[in-house]
């Protein structure tokens, strides 16, 4: 008798985990990102409703409002290259639907062709429709909410950049990463941001300096498309590479080439990201890490150096600039060229620098 319960009660268990795993085949087959499928019967009910405007409908992916291109009234929806879905669309109000035609199978081709995909939303009541493009690029949203100008020194820079309208820009970030894992796909914090680099000031597409912060406006060091973590990072225009793909292959060859001697220390390491700075799509961008000491893992006995710009009279540090700089024991030689690691000075910290600049330049 108990034999036959013990049978009766795993045929039983057998059944739910089959009845289950089926209903989670046909959830899954009428469902996308958590929205469902909507053939072309179930949207003509809902735009039998009355119309509303899309305005008031905010798009969201894991409960972050999704980047929003304001030239083209688009969002973007960072997803994998393979194809795959992950992380779930919501709206401020109402269900969302995906047209099945256009999002069943074809999401990878209007991922290459750039074309956009429809979004309805109802609650039954009325409905409203969004547009979509599908990115397999990561996405990082700024959102300014406070400017303090400054104003570059003409002592050291051309008249022209002088007179520039610079700022340092506080605000929110949030990033969105599909390959992340669950808690990482989505990055949110506050950050101040700036242009960066005298050379691409005068340029239409800046590079940036990011400085993420906590709620104190201190330094908040996170983990950006598993680069490491750090609070300092660059968005870098790729003002010198039209291919927007050069310059990374060459970073990672040489992250390659390292690894393979103990005496090459690794490079920058970059990721793609498209950058959306107050509902504008400025373009792709790569996101870095800079060299410091942290990057790379240097020890109390070794030396950094940071070249900041060219003087305007195009002249390197003599030997008597580097006695001086001993002499009084300064770490920077006007905005030029410092001393970033060590953070204190210690005799003989410029001899390395000097050596260099005698071998190579003079």
């Amino acid at each position: 008798m108990k034999r036959t319960l013990r049978m009766l009660l795993l045929v039983f268990c057998v059944a739910a985990l089959a009845g289950i795993a089926l209903l989670r085949m046909r959830q899954d087959a009428v469902t996308l990102l958590g929205a469902r499928l909507a053939d072309a019967e179930q949207l003509a009910s809902i735009t039998a409703l009355p119309q509303t405007s899309a305005e008031g409908c905010v798009l969201h992916w894991n409960g972050e409002v999704l980047p929003y291109d304001s030239a083209r009234g688009v969002y973007c929806l960072p997803q994998p290259l393979d194809g795959s879905a992950t992380g779930s669309l919501s709206t401020t109000w109402g269900r969302v639907y995906l047209p099945a035609d256009q999002w069943a199978q074809g999401r990878q081709d209007a991922m290459a062709e750039g074309r956009t995909l429809e979004v309805y939303v109802s609650d039954g009541k009325r409905w409203c429709r969004l547009e979509v493009y599908l990115s397999g690029v990561p996405a990082l949203v700024v959102h300014t909410q406070r400017s303090v100008p400054y104003k570059l020194d003409p002592q050291y820079v051309s008249g022209t950049m002088a007179s520039l309208d610079l700022a340092f820009n506080y605000g929110e970030y949030t990033l969105f990463w599909p390959e992340g894992n669950s808690r990482s796909q989505t990055v949110t914090g506050n950050i101040e941001y700036h242009w960066r680099g005298n050379t691409n000031l005068l340029a239409n597409k800046k590079s940036y300096r990011l400085n993420l912060l906590d709620a104190k406006g201190q330094p908040d060091a996170k983990d950006l498309l598993g680069l490491g973590e750090d609070a300092d990072w660059f968005l870098l225009n790729f003002a010198t590479d039209t291919t927007r793909a050069r310059d990374k292959v060459a970073w990672q060859l040489w992250q390659q080439m390292a690894q393979q001697n103990d005496h090459d220390l690794p490079g920058i390491q970059v990721e793609y990201v498209e950058l959306y700075l107050d509902d504008t799509y400025v373009g792709l961008y790569g996101i870095a890490r800079p060299i410091s000491r942290d990057s790379l893992q240097l020890s109390a006995n070794d030396l950094l150096y940071k070249w900041r710009t060219m003087p305007m009279d195009r002249s390197m540090p003599t030997a008597e600039t580097f006695a001086s700089l001993e002499e009084n024991e300064s770490l920077s030689w006007g905005v030029w060229l410092e001393v970033v690691w060590p953070k204190t000075y210690s005799e003989g910290v410029w001899q390395p620098m000097a050596d260099y600049v005698d071998l190579y330049y003079t």
